[in-house]
Formats: C-alpha cells, sequence, structure tokens
C-alpha cells in the first residue's frame, strides 16, 4: 500500500510543473508550453530518468505508465505514476475495489457473449476474428475477477456473498473456455460461500458431465435442485441437465461393465490356454523359459499355443549366423519337420535369397543345429551366436519339430518363448 505522504508529494509535483510551464493553469494543447508540461510529466512517470529514444526504452516507459501498462510492475519497480496511482486506488474500500473489478469484468463478459452470436452472411474469416475476440473478452473478465478475489482479505466475511459471485462469474467464463476443471473448483469456491446458488451447482454439474465425470455431475445436479425453489427457471435448467446425465451415464456404466466382463473373459481364455498348454508340455517333459535371444524377444509376440486336436503350435525363429540373417514363423504345428520350413525358405527350383550371393544354403545341404547353453553376443546391427560357448547339437532336417525339442529336453534343454534353430551350409 502506498505511502499517503508519497502521493501528497506526488501531486505537489505535478501541481509544480503546470504552474512552472502554465502559470495561469490554462493548458492549450497546442503550445510550447503544454509539450514542456507532456514532457516533463512523462519525465516525472518515468521517475525523472530523461525521455526514452530506442523502442525498447519507449516499450519500457509505456510499462511504467499505467494507462498504457499491460501487466503490473514487480515490487520495488513502480515509476511514481505507478505509486500515484496506487495510493488512489488504496484510498478505495475493499468491498468497493471488488466490486469495481466485478463489474469490468461483468463488462468483459458480455462482450464476449456478443461475440458469440453469429453475423448474418459472415465468412469463415469473419467467424474467426469473432470466435477470437469472444476467447479474448472471456480471459479479459476472468483477469478482472482474478483481481477483485486478490483484492479481497480471506479473513473478512462481510464479503463471502461478493467473493461467492465472483467465483461463480468467473466459473461461467472457464465454462465458455472449456476450462473444466476451473469451472468446477470455482463453483465449489463459490458453493462453499453461498450455498445458494443454483447456477454455480448447475455449472459445475455441466463442466463434470463434460468431463465424463457422470456420478459427480448427477450428484451436484441433484444438491442444486435440491435448493431451487419449485416450478423456477433454475429447477427445469438442473431437470434438462440431468435428463441428459442419466441415459450417458447409464450408457458409459453399461460399456464399462462389457469392457470389464470381456476383460474377465480374455484373463480366463488366456489363464486356460495357458494351463493346457502347461499340462501338454509338462507330460512331454518340455519346460518354456525365456526368449534366447532379443531379437526374438522383443520384435515378436506370438505364444506357443495348442490347438483342438492337441498338436502345439510354436512361433520359430531360424538364424543364419555366418549371414547374420534370421527368418521367422509366427505360428508352426509341432507336426511341421524342420525340412517343411527349410524348402518355404529355399525352395529347389528358386534363386537364393539376395544375401546368399554363393548360394550354400540349398535344402539337403544345409545344417540344423542348437547351442545348447550359447550365450547371445550382439556385434553392431548383427545377431550372432558364440560358437565358443555352448554345446553344439545337430538336429535332423527330418525331425518334426515336436521330436526336435522333445530330443532336446531330454539334454536339459529349456526350450526359448521363441524356439530357436541355426542353420549354416554343409561343406566337404
Amino acid at each position: 500500500m502506498s505511502d499517503p505522504a508519497d502521493s501528497a508529494s506526488a501531486i505537489a509535483a505535478l501541481n509544480d510543473m503546470i504552474q512552472q510551464h502554465s502559470p495561469d493553469g490554462v493548458i492549450d494543447f497546442n503550445s510550447d508550453e503544454s509539450d514542456a508540461l507532456f514532457e516533463a510529466v512523462a519525465r516525472y512517470a518515468n521517475n525523472n530518468k530523461p525521455l526514452p529514444e530506442t523502442p525498447e526504452e519507449i516499450e519500457k516507459m509505456l510499462q511504467s505508465m499505467p494507462l498504457t501498462a499491460t501487466h503490473m510492475p514487480a515490487p520495488g519497480e513502480e515509476s511514481n505514476a505507478f505509486k500515484a496511482m496506487q495510493a488512489i486506488i488504496d484510498d478505495v474500500p475493499v468491498e468497493k475495489r471488488m466490486y469495481n473489478y466485478k463489474e469490468s469484468g461483468n463488462r468483459a463478459y458480455k462482450l464476449a457473449l456478443r461475440m458469440t452470436e453469429p453475423r448474418p452472411d459472415e465468412t469463415p474469416a469473419d467467424k474467426g476474428r469473432r470466435m477470437t475476440t469472444r476467447k479474448a473478452k472471456l480471459e479479459e473478465a476472468i483477469a478482472f475477477y482474478t483481481q477483485a478475489l486478490a483484492v479481497a482479505p480471506p479473513e473478512k466475511d462481510v464479503e463471502s456473498e461478493l467473493k461467492a459471485t465472483i467465483y461463480n462469474n468467473r466459473a461461467q467464463c472457464h465454462l465458455g473456455l472449456e476450462n473444466y476443471g476451473y469451472t468446477v473448483r470455482d463453483c465449489q469456491k463459490a458453493i462453499s460461500f453461498n450455498a445458494a446458488l443454483p447456477k454455480a451447482f448447475y455449472r459445475a454439474s455441466t463442466a463434470l458431465f463434460k468431463l465424463h465425470k457422470f456420478a459427480p455431475a448427477f450428484v451436484m445436479c441433484r444438491q442444486g435442485l435440491q435448493r431451487v425453489e419449485r416450478g423456477s427457471a433454475e429447477q427445469k435448467q438442473l431437470i434438462a441437465l440431468a435428463r441428459q446425465i442419466v441415459p450417458v451415464w447409464k450408457r458409459a456404466d453399461d460399456a464399462e461393465r462389457a469392457r470389464l466382463a470381456k476383460r474377465k473373459a480374455e484373463a480366463e481364455e488366456k489363464a486356460a490356454r495357458e494351463a493346457k498348454l502347461a499340462a501338454v508340455l509338462k507330460k512331454r517333459g518340455v519346460t518354456i523359459g525365456e526368449a534366447q535371444f532379443r531379437e526374438s524377444a522383443g520384435q515378436y509376440d506370438a505364444k506357443p499355443y495348442v490347438d483342438e486336436k492337441n498338436a502345439v503350435h510354436w512361433p520359430v525363429t531360424f538364424l543364419y549366423p555366418e549371414a547374420s540373417q534370421s527368418d521367422y514363423f509366427a505360428d508352426v504345428s509341432e507336426n511341421a519337420t524342420i525340412n517343411d520350413l527349410l524348402k518355404q525358405l529355399f525352395p529347389p527350383l528358386g534363386a537364393s535369397p539376395p544375401w546368399d550371393a554363393a548360394g550354400e544354403y540349398v535344402c539337403g545341404k544345409i545344417e540344423v543345429y542348437v547351442m545348447l547353453g550359447a550365450a547371445e553376443s550382439i556385434l553392431e546391427d548383427s545377431l550372432r551366436v558364440d560358437a565358443d560357448k555352448g554345446t553344439k547339437v545337430t538336429i535332423p532336417a527330418a525331425s518334426t519339430i515336436d521330436h526336435a525339442l522333445g530330443a532336446l529336453s531330454k539334454k536339459g534343454y529349456i526350450v526359448p518363448g521363441v524356439p530357436t534353430f541355426c542353420i549354416k551350409p554343409k561343406r566337404a
């Protein structure tokens, strides 16, 4: 709050300037004296610093003058003009200041309402400008209401009614800007100061409805209905809103119940599949572990399963360590042979893959093996099997997937989540 002595000093200084530059007290706006007066007042408003010349200095000076500033100065940086203005404001009673800010907010909101109404024959560009102005006016109204609340001492109860109105009005502006969270909070504040505000209940309920919080929206609407007169416009408005909420709430609730039921059914089906797979594999002495190679674990998401004929289906990866290549099958029946898969990859009359320039990968001339206990080694972008570690077990290409995995399991092999076989050409 400004010191009254400073205010009196500021007014006396301005009077001295007027007497100095216009002794008779009459200011002719076309005279040299008036120009000198304007310059003196401007210098005074600029804390007696020289008048600005650069655009930056001019902008700084404009921010120091109440009528041209776009924001309040930081504490301790107020110009004499701001100090004089603040002294005048501080003399106004708190409730009057709150009321003035509220009225300014109301005027800005009314202008925003006018911008909401479509104009005859307006173009899309005209509509865009109109909606931009509407948004700016709503934000301006919010700023005024916020200022009104900022000057109110929280310990005073005499402004409770006024505070409730201001919070309620600001909530309406937030609702217009689709700031639904702020709308609810302001309505709750308004109700805390005055529980007999049907519009606050209506606005909070509307915002909660927009946020798809149907139960709280209905509760707020019902609380509002308990506080309005029967047959009043407010009652009709709240009833209409409740009629909107209930069917949407029911549909959302039904959809959620259906979603949860579907999730439960899927979980039960998955558990049943896994139990069936575990029982079949246990009977065969096969144990599933983690995927052996990161490429297999991260790139593919197929899982083994048991079909209606009790046959296990596996995702299978073939690695070609010498070529740093791989192939993947998402669904392979355990009754398929490794040779069946190789024929799909290397048809007898087909061309060699681009990475096999020497044409060495030919059915019947390929060795299939698994490295028991082999480690994973990533070299740059290539996936390789470290042949120096682990035990090499050759698999006959005529073996079925079931026979191959069963034979490996008898050697203590834990089948990876994605069974992986290594392939290389047979050489003399």
